[in-house]
C-alpha cells in the first residue's frame, strides 16, 4: 500500500508540473507576441496547477520512507501556531486588488493573489478538523486530502458532462420546436467561439422560465447529488476497517477541504470582481468540508452498522446543504443578468439591489451554519468515539 501511495503520488505531482509547465511557455509566448489577458488566463491556470501537483510531495516524502521501512511518525495533532494564517488572507486580497483593480504587475500578483486567498481557507479549515479529531497518520490525512483534490473534482467533472450532454440536447430539441427559440439559439450554435455577441443571445435563453427551471434542477439537484457521492472517496479505502466516527468525520472534511481548494484555483477568473468572489469562496471552503464530512461519517456507519439507510440520511441532508447554497448562488446570478431588461429601470435597479442584499444575507448564513456544524459535529463525532 505504501508503495502504490508513494507511485500515485509522484504520478500527480509530474503530471501537474508538466502541466504547469507547458501552460506557462504557451503563456510566455503570447506575452511576446500579443500582450493580453488571455495570457493572464493561462498563467493562472498553470499556477493553479502546480500547487495541485506540488500538494503530493508531503504524501510522497511519507510514502516513501514507509516503503522503504522508515517511516516512524506517530499519530499528532498540528500547532494552534498554524492560526497565523488567517491574519495572511486579507493580504492576499490586497494582492488581488493591486493587480486586477490597480493594474500592477496581474502576471505575476494575480496567481500568487490567487493560491494563497484559494488556500489559506482550505489550509485553516483543515487544521481546525484535525485538532477536534483524534490523533491520525499523517501518510493517511494527505492520502485523504489528495483524494478530494486529484480524484474526487475529475471524476464529478465527468460525470456532471455526461449528465449534461442529454439535459442540452433535450434543451436544443425544445427550443428547436419553436420559431422563437430557433432564433434565439441559432446564433449560438453557429457562433465559431465565445464572443460579445453571444451574450444578448445566452440572456434571451435564461429568461425562459422552463429553461430556469432545467437548469436549477441540474445545478441544485443533479450536481451536488454527484459531487457529495464522490466527495466520500476519502474514506472507501477503511470500509472495511474499524474507523471511529471522529476519524470518518475528519476524512470526509479533509476530502471536501481538497475538492474547495480545486475549485477555489480554477473556478474564480481575473477581474474586477475577483476579490468578492474569493471572499465568497471561504464560505463554499466551509460548505464542502462540512458536507463531506456528514457524508463520510454516514458511509462509514452505515457500512459497519450495515444499515444502509444511516447512509442515505447523511447524503441526503448533504446534498440539501449543498443543492440550497447552488440555488442562492446561481438565482443571484441569473436575476441580477435578467433585471436590467426590465422597461421601469428604476424598479430594476431596487429589486436587483433587494436580491444582492438577499443573496450575501443568506450565504452568509450557509457559511455560519457549515462552520457551527464543522465545529459541533467534530467534537461531537470525538465524544462519541471516545465513548465507544
Amino acid at each position: 500500500m505504501d508503495m502504490a501511495l508513494f507511485v500515485g503520488a509522484l504520478a500527480g505531482i509530474l503530471f501537474g508540473l508538466s502541466a504547469a509547465l507547458g501552460l506557462t511557455f504557451t503563456a510566455m509566448l503570447m506575452l511576446i507576441v500579443r500582450p493580453d489577458q488571455s495570457a493572464v488566463g493561462l498563467l493562472w491556470w498553470a499556477a493553479g496547477l502546480a500547487v495541485v501537483g506540488l500538494c503530493g510531495l508531503p504524501l510522497a516524502y511519507r510514502a516513501g520512507k514507509a516503503a522503504l521501512g522508515h517511516d516512524f511518525s506517530v499519530p499528532g495533532h498540528p500547532s494552534r501556531s498554524w492560526a497565523w494564517l488567517a491574519a495572511v488572507f486579507p493580504a492576499a486580497i490586497a494582492l488581488g486588488y493591486l493587480a486586477f483593480q490597480q493594474d500592477v504587475l496581474p502576471e505575476v500578483l494575480g496567481p500568487l493573489a490567487q493560491i494563497l486567498a484559494a488556500g489559506i481557507p482550505v489550509g485553516l479549515v483543515a487544521v481546525v478538523a484535525r485538532r477536534q479529531a483524534p490523533p491520525a497518520r499523517p501518510i493517511r490525512i494527505w492520502g485523504q486530502f489528495l483524494s478530494g483534490l486529484w480524484i474526487a473534482p475529475t471524476a464529478a467533472l465527468l460525470v456532471e458532462l455526461i449528465l449534461l450532454v442529454p439535459i442540452g440536447f433535450a434543451v436544443a430539441l425544445g427550443l428547436l420546436a419553436t420559431p422563437a427559440g430557433s432564433e434565439t439559439l441559432m446564433p449560438l450554435l453557429q457562433a465559431p467561439a465565445p464572443s460579445a455577441e453571444m451574450i444578448e443571445p445566452a440572456e434571451l435563453l435564461l429568461s425562459q422560465p422552463w429553461i430556469l427551471a432545467v437548469a436549477l434542477v441540474y445545478i441544485a439537484v443533479l450536481v451536488p447529488l454527484t459531487e457529495e457521492a464522490l466527495k466520500t472517496v476519502a474514506v472507501w479505502p477503511f470500509l472495511r476497517s474499524s474507523l471511529s466516527e471522529a476519524e470518518a468525520f475528519l476524512g470526509g472534511v479533509l476530502g471536501g477541504a481538497g475538492y474547495a481548494l480545486f475549485e477555489a484555483l480554477f473556478l474564480p477568473q481575473p477581474g474586477s470582481e475577483w476579490a468578492v468572489t474569493m471572499i465568497s469562496r471561504v464560505g463554499t471552503t466551509l460548505m464542502h468540508a462540512f458536507t463531506a464530512g456528514i457524508a463520510a461519517r454516514g458511509l462509514v456507519a452505515a457500512a459497519a452498522q450495515r444499515r444502509p439507510a444511516r447512509f442515505a440520511t447523511s447524503y441526503l441532508a448533504a446534498c440539501a446543504l449543498h443543492g440550497i447554497w447552488n440555488a442562492v448562488v446561481v438565482g443571484v446570478g441569473v436575476t441580477t443578468l435578467i433585471l436590467p431588461e426590465m422597461s421601469n429601470t428604476s424598479l430594476a435597479e431596487t429589486l436587483e439591489s433587494l436580491v444582492s442584499s438577499a443573496g450575501v444575507v443568506a450565504v452568509a448564513a450557509l457559511s455560519l451554519l457549515a462552520l457551527i456544524g464543522l465545529l459541533w459535529m467534530g467534537r461531537r463525532a470525538r465524544r462519541s468515539s471516545a465513548t465507544s
